[in-house]
């Protein structure tokens, strides 16, 4: 636009007055296109610092989107990182319940069969306490006299003689009851 200017004022007016033109006229539509022109000057100025500014911001904006990207794309890299970490833990931690869980269970598994083995081993030792006192027991009752037989005159006797037989065998069962094992 410089230019147009500059070669607007190097137009000579005596070009003007030979072609027989009213020079005030040409001077007036010189100025008013001089006008024109730097209007026109000063609006393309000004829309090329508003284009300037825009692509600045534009530039901006980009600059911004990319960090904003790069900084969405680090978080979802860390978040998948912890998750990671987090499944790779519980995974570990599963593997050592799990572990823990089995020997829990071999644990329980051998105890309860030395419970069952003392319990065995303790019954037997009662069956043969029992055998023993039943052998002695009845060692006894044979040892003892046998009944009397029955006459007639202690016919009626025989229920008693049973029943003092029970109360017997009861004291000594009762007996044999609080001992101690052993």
């Amino acid at each position: 636009m410089s230019e147009l200017l500059e070669y607007l004022d190097s137009v000579s007016i005596d070009v003007v007055k030979r072609k027989y033109y009213n020079a005030n006229k040409v001077n007036a539509v010189f100025e008013e296109i001089r006008r024109m022109a730097e209007a026109l000057t000063e609006e393309n100025l000004r829309l090329n610092n508003e284009a300037a500014t825009a692509s600045a911001r534009q530039q901006q904006a980009l600059k911004e989107l990319d960090s904003l990207m790069n900084a969405y794309r680090e978080a979802l890299k860390a978040a998948h990182s912890r998750a990671d970490k987090m499944l790779s833990d519980a995974s570990e931690e599963s593997a050592v319940m799990l572990k823990n869980a089995e020997s829990r269970s071999e644990l329980a598994a051998k105890q309860v069969e030395e419970c069952l083995n003392a319990i065995r081993v303790r019954e037997e030792q009662n069956i043969e306490f029992i055998n023993a006192r039943m052998q002695r027991f009845l060692s006894s009752l044979y040892e003892q006299e046998e009944l009397p037989a029955v006459t007639a005159e202690n016919e009626e006797d025989p229920l008693q003689l049973l029943q003092s037989r029970v109360s017997a065998l009861s004291s000594e069962i009762h007996a044999l009851e609080s001992e101690p094992v052993g």
